[in-house]
């Protein structure tokens, strides 16, 4: 995975780069939105990252409201 955020984004420090790393982000609490929905699935290589965020979104204060959607057996993929 570190290989390809360093495509993603080449100037990163690494993966745990707020850039692409949120829960690292010392400002999380202050998220400039109500709202966050996180999708996950079980296969996901993602899974647990997405999962981390929202924990740490709850742990930060930030007074928004969270919305999970995990699906079982199920990866995402995402074509652009």
């Amino acid at each position: 995975m570190s290989a390809t955020w360093h495509v993603a984004c080449p100037k990163t420090s690494g993966c745990d780069d707020p850039l692409i790393n949120p829960t690292y982000d010392p400002n999380l609490s202050s998220l400039g939105c109500s709202k966050v929905f996180v999708a996950v699935a079980e296969k996901d290589l993602l899974r647990d990252r997405g999962l981390l965020y929202c924990e740490t979104l709850k742990k930060s204060g930030w007074g928004g409201g969270i919305e999970i959607m995990e699906k079982v057996e199920t990866f995402f993929l995402y074509v652009h």
